[in-house]
């Protein structure tokens, strides 16, 4: 088990973010559990923070390690490179494109919502909300886009895909 500490700021810097996107992806593929800890949470509430570690280690004692196998069979043959093409974000959201926000789906006001959330950490409505629209590909925030994205956002929190914490919202676990 990995415990990440740093702050929404540090880890919404791109080479931040992608360094520590591709340690968790590497750690987890190795059988890790990697638990976030965000400094504003824990000022807030350490005590909090402590129980939801605590909480995943007890979980991971319950659970079988994934422990790989030293045979002959699981190692690649193929051992060259695969270059990726990472969207950056521009590129991402020309493909997002609405003229409307009565265009958009319920299921992408989500996944916008849930990736700005990834990238960010916990956050206040208001400013889910103002970043989701962004992502969505809209410049301003109306008060009709505000009302559609806080719909679908409510919609999310009572099906648990989202949490409240505090008076700040995150992805569910």
């Amino acid at each position: 088990m990995a415990i990440e500490c740093d702050g929404a700021t540090y880890h919404s810097s791109h080479t931040a973010r992608d360094r520590d996107r591709i340690r968790q992806t590497i750690l987890e593929s190795l059988g890790w559990t990697i638990i976030r800890v965000w400094s504003t949470d824990w000022v807030r509430n350490p005590d909090r923070q402590i129980e939801r570690i605590l909480e995943a280690y007890e979980k991971s004692l319950l659970s079988p390690i994934n422990a790989k196998q030293d045979s002959q069979d699981d190692v690649e043959e193929d051992l060259e490179p695969t270059f990726i093409q990472k969207e950056d974000d521009q590129q991402r959201r020309a493909k997002l494109s609405f003229d409307s926000i009565d265009e958009v789906p319920d299921d992408a006001i989500h996944l916008a919502a849930t990736y700005v959330l990834t990238q960010a950490g916990a956050m206040t409505v208001d400013d889910l909300v103002r970043q989701t629209s962004r992502e969505l590909g809209f410049r301003r925030t109306g008060q009709k886009i505000r009302s559609r994205i806080e719909c679908r956002l409510n919609a999310d929190l009572e099906n648990g895909s989202l949490i409240r914490t505090g008076h700040k919202i995150a992805v569910s676990s």
